[in-house]
């Protein structure tokens, strides 16, 4: 059965699943550069990468989106955007109709990332309960096992994507010693 991506275009659509489409997001990546390497999966790996991206975003910066969701729609939209209260650098009110370019850019990066494998994959545990980060097993006579943990309180282990969040950090609110601040 086909995916099918329904790109959110501002009006708070209930089915909405995707800020970006396959066109634009080839766009994208022709622009920056990346065009082959996104043209390397198929349409399909590229649909289901956009709505992974779209998922990932929206579970992880869903407190930190500056605004609140469009009034309009707020029982029935599918995604996070469409916003209110959403300010041009101008201070000039941003229409919550227009799905900010960065919120669309974003989530280029993040299905480029999620089109090569689980953008955030869930960790390892040891039979201790820790988070493992990497284990090696070499078998040659003797056996020699290592294995590495990561630091992370509780074993929560969640990547960082750079190039993704510094498009959108934009529209983010900023976590300062566990203070969330408007931008």
């Amino acid at each position: 059965m086909a995916v099918t991506l329904v790109k959110e275009d501002g009006t708070g659509l209930p089915n909405a699943n995707s800020y970006e489409d396959d066109a634009s997001a080839s766009q994208y990546m022709e622009d920056t550069g990346r065009k082959a390497e996104w043209r390397a999966f198929s349409g399909a790996e590229r649909t289901s990468a956009l709505i992974a991206a779209t998922l990932f975003m929206d579970s992880t910066y869903r407190c930190r989106y500056l605004g609140v969701r469009a009034a309009a729609t707020i029982d029935t939209q599918a995604l996070e955007f469409p916003r209110d209260d959403l300010y041009l650098p101008s201070g000039a009110a941003k229409p919550s109709t227009d799905i900010p370019l960065e919120v669309q850019q974003a989530c280029a990066e993040y299905a480029l990332v999620a089109a090569s494998g689980p953008i955030q994959p869930d960790p390892t545990y040891s039979d201790s309960g820790r988070a493992v980060s990497m284990e090696r097993k070499r078998v040659e006579g003797a056996v020699e096992i290592e294995t590495q943990y990561d630091g992370s309180p509780a074993g929560v282990i969640n990547r960082r994507y750079p190039a993704a969040e510094r498009i959108l950090s934009r529209w983010l609110r900023v976590n300062v010693g566990g203070l969330l601040l408007r931008a």
